[in-house]
């Protein structure tokens, strides 16, 4: 059987780019339990991904682990969530790949 892929890439504006990986390495200081941006992937077959950058805590409980702001991708039919990636912690530029049911859904950013 083969494997169907969708691939979307989104760019943004280099300088931020650089502001939000800024943001995701904790070197801005902008903290609060927000988002702080959404960037979204429309793929042709009605599935949509949300690529969002994160904000943490300002004072951490003891349960948390993670004391910066992260990324969050999540994948959505028809307004359901329907696949989610661990968080990273690292930059916002890259790929992001879910699989749901064996169809492959891409997200890549520059």
């Amino acid at each position: 059987m083969k494997t169907v892929k969708h691939t979307q890439t989104i760019s943004i504006p280099k300088n931020e780019l650089d502001e939000m990986n800024s943001i995701i390495k904790g070197e801005s200081g902008i903290l609060g339990e927000h988002t702080i941006a959404t960037y979204t992937a429309k793929f042709e077959n009605g599935i949509e991904a949300d690529i969002k950058v994160c904000g943490v805590k300002e004072e951490l409980d003891a349960e948390a682990d993670q004391c910066t702001p992260y990324i969050d991708a999540v994948l959505f039919d028809m307004g359901n969530e329907v696949a989610v990636l661990e968080p990273t912690f690292e930059h916002l530029d890259g790929e992001y790949i879910f699989n749901l049911d064996g169809t492959i859904y891409e997200v890549i950013i520059v």
